[in-house]
């Protein structure tokens, strides 16, 4: 992923993403969070503009938080939530601490960046520093089987293709993946019409 692609809309993302889709965003992202009060160490790839970590602290006070972005624009602005306990980064998966392990990973729209082939190896990367029974809360689009929904899939890759320079040009097989990488689905959920899915997945890795 190019670092700092997604800085010269870092100031918009958040209104931009609420004229498209209205508070389905924000509540996709939210959903599952009350179920993972009791985990102690977080990371985040690719939170954007840090304002789920509000949400993240009033259902957990206590938590450690790393948290991962490629675009140092967006890190300026999380760190603006002024929220405690957390490790900034400024990068991709491949930044994530060697020595560090998490019982909850959280990736709200971040794997749908990737080709299918890169994001079976970027999965492979995160799994590795997850705990033995961590939770995964993935957050993203899925495929549409409605022409307004395969329209704006077409629409949302031109323009992040163009402005932010990702390389992904379709929404990959995020869930497949996922069910191929060592881990249950315990639960989902949908919004937006169906265009926008919520899951929480479970490690079953030993």
């Amino acid at each position: 992923m190019k670092l700092n692609g997604f800085d010269s809309i870092a100031g918009i993302y958040d209104v931009l993403a609420k004229l498209v889709f209205g508070q389905s965003i924000e509540h996709a992202q939210t959903h599952f969070l009350p179920n993972v009060r009791n985990c102690t160490s977080i990371l985040i790839l690719g939170g954007g503009t840090g304002w789920l970590l509000r949400h993240i602290r009033q259902v957990n006070a206590t938590a450690h938080i790393v948290y991962v972005d490629a675009s140092s624009a967006m890190l300026h602005r999380a760190r603006l939530q002024e929220i405690n306990n957390i490790d900034f980064i400024h990068g991709t998966e491949e930044n994530i601490p060697a020595t560090a392990r998490f019982d909850l990973i959280i990736t709200p729209f971040y794997l749908d960046l990737f080709a299918d082939d890169k994001l079976t190896d970027v999965v492979n990367i995160i799994r590795k520093r997850m705990m033995p029974g961590a939770y995964w809360l993935a957050t993203d689009f899925v495929n549409s089987s409605t022409w307004w929904g395969s329209l704006l899939e077409k629409v949302m890759y031109s323009f992040f293709r163009i402005i932010c320079h990702i390389e992904s040009t379709r929404l990959p097989a995020w869930e497949h993946i996922m069910r191929n990488s060592e881990f249950d689905m315990i639960d989902s959920a949908s919004f937006y019409r169906g265009f926008i899915k919520a899951v929480w997945y479970k490690s079953n890795a030993k």
